[in-house]
């Protein structure tokens, strides 16, 4: 029901009410007990006595997934719906208990079913099912179904994991977040799903959005409308019920999730935006509040393939998990809303209990590479206390950890970005891989896959493992299915950073901290102010404050179409014979451009085709692919090229665009 102004009716009756669920009800939605009341048995896969069952092909109108993978066992997952957006939250069931039938298969005509089962898909929870499918063979491809009283619903695919200890050559997983479907179409998920050798999907946050949907406000989707009943801010398990249907109507959605198992943890708007443990973002009472966290759990675990520990007790409940991908990969993924307290210095974002968990993971870990999937980023990025950022003392843990393991990625959810940076201790040593991303909606039906590209490629002053790298490619779908062209892979790759060596002169900081052009410096043209003829004078004993980051300035109506030219000299003590030059970008234009750099009597030319930095972004879904190209840009001199005394430096950026750069330096090579 929903909430009241004076909220009189929460008490502990109605709280049990709404959170908890027996266990004999949850071991009944996994595997049904052989006398259960149901309206439907399912002998031999036959048909049987209807009952008040809809006679409606939609039965299965939220489709099927698998998830919680292993090398042996799999979650199976579908939820009884006829009438989705039926109001109630029900999806148009109106009867008591239903058995539903499940079939695993090697084959995808059903031909060679290896195991067979019935689960009870009861009223008291939204009538969804979650069996556990066990005894499977490791790495191997599956497919399944589900059947009532002669309805059949659409198939589903996964593979198992691969067995723990095997060596394993290569692992196929996507990563997606951030899914507003009143934002606009799914479309990527239509290119996930007809991926060829997909092993599995991670979801980091955001499954649903929790807003109150208004056409002329936030509804984009062009040619969507919605009931009244959307209008609402979601706070009642009927709400949380609805807008999953909602969503999970999105028929590309539900294409992906029968296409491979889905890993998943959960962000802040799977129950209300920024929310922190028990506390509210907009103010409500923290005993009000877990009565609205209890109903969001529930749901989620309603609505998902997740495992009985994902039904909260109350509204407690525990998602963390970790598996492994033979001795290539172990994934950690982790809760940073359920346990974290108010932010400060030395606050908790994960708990005692669960920060212990993962630093036992990851301490015993067999793995080259050791994956931690969260829902907020872990760098630096804007003093934002929703993030880690507003964890530091927890954060400094985490990295300590990290920093004791092979090879640490982290995937990241919920700004809303598709970057990429380096983790880095306090004394700035690289330690892992922070890769955080979304899968973007437009009002038109074109979506983005991977939004924006930051340090696509890395260089690294460590961890030189040579042949293994993280890539991906890029593709944008529009709402019609048609793809561009693949982007060029991009690369996380060993290659030593010039930036380790010694710094002979350096404009701006090497901090890996300019990752987003929104937090560089605000005054784009103190350049013209500061230095009105252009040129930068640096030496040993004097670095400027006052650096350029913008050349030209937004306000500068001339960018694009015109030459402009930065002269830097920098003064050095003694000749130095080998030396490297780094410049690391924020941002290129998409206008496109060329950069000549002059050093003495070296020359080299650095081309920026429809932005260096943004080749993720390909606008037009027909044109040839874009590169995927370095954000920091870092070469050798010719030998002896740097001299005693004074050597010219002078950047020229052509007609046809402007860069946004982070630092600029000559190191000793």
């Amino acid at each position: 029901m929903p909430y009241s102004n004076s909220r009189s009716s929460f008490n502990r009756r109605n709280f049990l009410q709404i959170a908890g669920v027996s266990a004999a009800a949850v071991a009944a939605g996994i595997n049904a007990p052989a006398k259960a009341g149901a309206q439907s048995s399912l002998s031999s896969w036959g048909s049987s006595r209807g009952g008040d069952l809809p006679q409606d092909s939609e039965l299965f109108g939220l489709g099927v997934a698998a998830g919680t993978p292993r090398h042996d066992s799999m979650i199976l997952w579908t939820r009884l719906a006829p009438e989705p957006l039926a109001e109630d939250g029900h999806g148009g069931m109106t009867g008591g208990d239903v058995r539903v039938g499940w079939e695993v298969a090697k084959d995808e005509g059903f031909g060679d079913v290896v195991k067979q089962g019935e689960a009870l898909a009861q009223r008291e929870l939204a009538h969804s099912v979650h069996p556990q499918v066990t005894g499977l063979e490791p790495a191997t491809e599956y497919f399944y179904r589900f059947r009532v009283d002669g309805k059949v619903s659409p198939v589903g695919r996964f593979k198992t994991l691969p067995a723990p200890g095997a060596k394993v050559d290569d692992f196929t997983f996507t990563v997606a977040s951030c899914q507003a479907w009143y934002h606009g179409y799914f479309t990527p998920w239509k290119h996930i799903a007809q991926e060829p050798d997909l092993d599995m999907t991670i979801f980091v946050g955001d499954y649903i959005y929790e807003y109150g949907i208004v056409e002329g406000d936030n509804l984009w989707r062009q040619g969507a409308s919605v009931p009244d009943v959307f209008k609402a801010k979601v706070e009642t398990l009927e709400q949380y019920r609805l807008r999953y249907s909602l969503f999970k109507s999105d028929e590309h959605l539900q294409a992906a999730h029968a296409r491979a198992a889905m890993a998943i943890v959960w962000d802040d708007h799977e129950v209300e935006n920024n929310y922190a443990g028990k506390w509210s973002e907009i103010g409500t009472k923290a005993e009000h509040f877990l009565y609205q966290r209890a109903a969001a759990y529930r749901a989620f675990y309603e609505n998902l393939p997740v495992a009985p520990p994902a039904l909260p007790e109350g509204p407690n409940n525990r998602i963390y998990d970790s598996f492994d991908v033979g001795t290539l990969m172990r994934f950690n993924l982790v809760d940073t809303r359920q346990y974290r307290e108010e932010s400060a210095e030395d606050a908790s974002i994960l708990g005692a209990e669960q920060e212990q968990w993962l630093n036992d993971k990851l301490a015993t870990s067999p793995a080259q590479w050791n994956v931690v999937v969260n829902s907020v980023v872990v760098v630096p990025i804007a003093d934002s206390t929703d993030q880690w950022d507003g964890f530091p003392t927890a954060r400094r843990r985490l990295i300590e950890s990290l920093s004791k393991v092979s090879d640490p990625v982290v995937f990241t959810g919920d700004i809303h970005q598709h970057c990429a940076a380096e983790i880095q201790s306090e004394s700035g040593q690289p330690v892992g891989v922070d890769h955080y991303r979304v899968i973007g909606t437009d009002p038109n039906g074109v979506d983005v896959l991977l939004g924006k590209t930051i340090f696509p490629f890395f260089h690294h002053s460590r961890r030189d493992v040579a042949g293994e790298k993280w890539s991906y490619y890029v593709k944008v779908v529009d709402a019609s299915g048609t793809e561009s062209a693949p982007s060029g892979k991009a690369t996380s790759t060993s290659l030593p950073s010039v930036t380790a060596g010694q710094a002979l002169a350096t404009i701006g900081s090497f901090d890996r901290k300019g990752t987003e052009f929104q937090y560089s410096p605000k005054d784009y043209k103190k350049i013209v102010t500061a230095h009105p003829d252009q040129t930068i004078t640096v030496g040993p004993d004097a670095t400027p404050a006052d650096v350029p980051y913008l050349l030209p300035g937004p306000g500068d109506k001339w960018a694009g179409s015109k030459s402009y030219t930065l002269k830097w000299t920098v003064k050095l003590d003694k000749p130095a014979s080998k030396a490297a030059l780094a410049l690391w970008l924020i941002d290129t234009t998409k206008l496109g451009g060329v950069l000549d750099i002059t050093v003495n009597d070296f020359h080299k030319q650095i081309e920026l085709p429809q932005g260096a930095t943004q080749g993720s972004r390909q606008g037009d879904a027909s044109g040839e692919p874009t590169p995927l190209r370095p954000a920091a840009i870092e070469f050798a001199l010719a030998e002896d090229t740097l001299k005693e005394g004074e050597n010219q430096l002078v950047f020229t950026l052509r007609e046809g665009g402007w860069l946004a750069w982070d630092a600029l330096g000559i190191f000793a090579g």
